[in-house]
């Protein structure tokens, strides 16, 4: 258990670097509810395979949040040009 606590403050603390805003309390719970939704459960760490397990969910949630960032349309200021 104390594995997967340092793996998902690792990853945590990447996303912190990553986005430089520091991460409340309920985004780390959002991101371990995104983790577990992905297959990931802590409470069945194996020895052998948490790390996989692991790193499997990370790219899942990854692949994830890539598809929904796409699928947003961003929003572009556009300024008009009139004629005289």
């Amino acid at each position: 258990m104390q594995a997967a606590t340092a793996l998902l403050f690792a990853m945590s603390a990447y996303s912190t670097f990553a986005t430089s805003q520091p991460l409340s309390r309920e985004d780390v719970q959002r991101e371990m509810i995104s983790y577990k939704a992905a297959g990931y459960n802590p409470a069945r760490q194996n020895p052998r395979t948490w790390v996989d397990d692991a790193q499997a969910a990370s790219a899942r949630v990854e692949g994830s949040r890539m598809i929904a960032e796409r699928s947003i349309p961003s929003v572009t200021n556009e300024v008009a040009v009139t004629s005289e």
